[in-house]
């Protein structure tokens, strides 16, 4: 295991990146959004740290200033949310799910949030830099408000159940539109021009139950991002990438219906997702 300080400087730079990120574009309405979600899993988290089983995990404080301690008893911990930070060689609590592609490789989910153990992970943080993990908070958080504002603090749902997932897609990729800046841009520019010639060739149009990426690697999304501490992540920076053009796509085709649009090109990578 590693130590509590080394965690501790990790999580801290995570938390602290999520808010520069939030806070970069005072008109971002999901900068705005982005706040709210961190400043939820803040009032109601503390830090947890994972264990040598895949069942358990441990509580340490909580996250809200002045709030001494942390939960307890089952009770507390129900009215709670625990955040937990996963090193490359520790075991992620409550069995995140996992998929093995046809090249026999295992991936297991990197960041998720498990609504029975009331748990939002981050893992592999050795293997990203801030920013992609303070993407990767933020993106949960949403999920986390989504799954206990209702429990924790008598909240209504953000999204249908259906929508969900493709909402919280577009809130991370305002995101990255308000921080990303001129690289962020011009990546997305090349790619929505190689996803387009993707659909004139096979005969799809934006917006429909279809996902497009051209996989090409865009060297310039290190000033977005920061040099990655690991190999091959140029894919799921990639993946940001090729979500964006496709949701501009649809956007430019001035579809009257954008959320279903959303929702399709999700639902359908998720859907590619599953046969690699």
């Amino acid at each position: 295991m590693h130590a509590l300080e080394e965690r501790m400087g990790v999580f801290g730079s995570i938390m602290q990146t999520a808010r520069q990120i939030a806070l970069h574009d005072p008109s971002c309405a999901a900068g705005q959004a982005a706040w709210e979600y961190l400043q939820f899993c803040v009032r109601h988290g503390y830090v947890g740290f994972p264990t040598e089983s895949p069942e358990r995990f441990s509580a340490g404080g909580y996250l809200q200033p002045k709030r001494e301690g942390g939960p307890t008893t089952p009770k507390e911990a129900k009215q709670s949310l625990g955040i937990i930070v996963c090193f490359s060689d520790e075991v992620m609590p409550c069995s995140p799910a996992r998929k093995v592609t046809t090249d026999g490789t295992h991936i297991m989910q990197s960041a998720y949030v498990a609504p029975q153990d009331r748990i939002l992970v981050i893992g592999y943080v050795d293997w990203d830099t801030p920013v992609e993990l303070a993407l990767k908070l933020l993106h949960e958080a949403r999920h986390a408000r989504q799954e206990f504002g209702d429990q924790f603090a008598n909240l209504s749902l953000l999204d249908p159940a259906d929508l969900h997932e493709s909402r919280t897609w577009k809130y991370e990729l305002d995101l990255l539109d308000a921080y990303g800046g001129e690289a962020w841009r011009t990546a997305v520019q090349q790619e929505k021009d190689l996803v387009a010639d993707r659909y004139q060739m096979r005969g799809r149009s934006p917006g429909e139950n279809y996902f497009a990426m051209s996989g090409q690697a865009y060297p310039m999304l290190d000033q977005v991002f920061g040099v990655s501490p690991a190999p091959n992540k140029a894919g799921e920076r990639g993946l940001l990438v090729a979500m964006r053009a496709n949701f501009l796509l649809a956007e430019d085709a001035q579809l009257a219906d954008l959320d279903a649009a959303y929702a399709n090109i999700v639902g359908a990578y998720y859907d590619w997702s599953k046969r690699q």
